[in-house]
């Protein structure tokens, strides 16, 4: 695939009009922490001050809706439904304009995950568990292991989808994506040997993984609600990214994905639309595509000055200033959200495109 060069160095500077942040916690007080954003409201999650100031997890976090004004709306307790007598850390979630989505583990641990996802509708209602990492193990299996990483849940087209390592019948597990009605219902397994999604129009998008051993990817594909998959990049020797996609963000019809050279932007046809060199010295950890613009930050511990946005509409590279800012980058069709190092602690500004 040839995609169309766009240099950072050409980036012409943006600026835009902050309405929120989220700072660090004072001393005693709960820490507040990004999850998600939509047009109108910014999901987070709560982690009680005891957890910072223990040696380990102590209380479980709690999930609600945060309003520009710095107050708080949480939702109802969750801890207790298919408890494990471990206190729990949620660490991804997603919102739209009808439901929130979250999920919850336990783990404090590099190998095992025991997540539990969690739907709840804005309008009201309580907390409705969707589905748990048991549930894809033998009873007799210890734990869950982290084939294909951390699923993280993502709202698209009616349906709540995420990604997990499934146990074989030889014993063996093998990361598939799974997606279900938010308002519960069975899981449907949409894809098998498959992780990394990201909504599009119709359905999602989502890495493909190969068999062996650590599961290396092989492509990109894209997956409908109706389960029709469809190839929109392969992965081979001769190919770029032979090695695989770091990221993979995706919003409407377009799709980015990061390698450790650069950032590939395309539209869900595969038609190539822009190759953003990144410098040697700098990675990107986070990816973000919403209303036709991808953002992302070219980090570099403790120089990074700036977030990038492409606007696909345009064909233009912007920058935003941003002193010592850090990895994570979120985005809805209205609102952008960055992050910044504040004496080692993580503060998020929230500004409107």
């Amino acid at each position: 695939m040839e995609f169309p060069l766009v240099e950072l160095d050409d980036a012409k500077p943006l600026t835009l009009p902050e309405i929120a942040s989220i700072t660090p916690a004072q001393p005693g007080h709960d820490h507040t922490i990004l999850l998600a954003l939509s047009n109108g409201r910014t999901l987070v999650t709560l982690s009680p001050s005891e957890n910072f100031e223990e040696a380990a997890f102590v209380k479980s976090n709690r999930v609600g809706l945060l309003r520009d004004d710095g107050t708080v709306d949480l939702f109802a307790d969750t801890s207790n439904i298919r408890p494990d007598g471990r206190p729990r850390q949620t660490y991804a979630g997603d919102i739209n304009e009808q439901w929130v989505v979250w999920m919850e583990t336990s783990s404090d641990n590099m190998y095992e995950s025991n997540w539990r996802l969690f739907a709840q509708e804005l309008d009201g209602g309580k907390p409705i568990l969707v589905a748990a990492a048991e549930d894809q193990r033998k009873a007799t299996t210890e734990f869950l292991p982290l084939a294909g990483g951390d699923p993280f849940p993502r709202l698209s087209e009616g349906l709540v989808w995420w990604w997990t390592a499934h146990e074989q019948p030889d014993g063996t597990f093998q990361p598939r994506i799974l997606a279900a009605d938010p308002a519960g219902g069975e899981p449907k397994e949409m894809l098998a040997l498959s992780a990394q999604l990201s909504p599009v129009t119709g359905g999602i998008v989502a890495v493909t993984l190969s068999e062996a051993e650590d599961h290396p990817q092989t492509g990109i594909v894209r997956i409908d609600t109706d389960g029709t998959v469809t190839e929109l990049v392969r992965f081979t020797q001769d190919s770029e990214a032979s090695w695989g996609a770091q990221r993979l963000a995706s919003s409407g019809n377009i799709v980015a994905m990061s390698t450790g050279e650069a950032v590939l932007i395309m539209d869900t046809s595969a038609t190539p639309i822009a190759q953003i060199p990144i410098p040697n010295d700098r990675e990107i950890w986070d990816l973000d595509v919403c209303a036709g613009k991808v953002v992302f930050t070219p980090y570099k511990p403790e120089e990074t000055d700036q977030v990038a946005v492409y606007d696909t509409t345009t064909n233009t590279l912007q920058t935003i200033h941003v002193p010592r800012a850090e990895t994570d980058n979120y985005c809805s069709d209205q609102r952008i959200s960055w992050s910044q190092n504040e004496n080692n602690w993580t503060s998020n500004t929230i500004a409107i495109w």
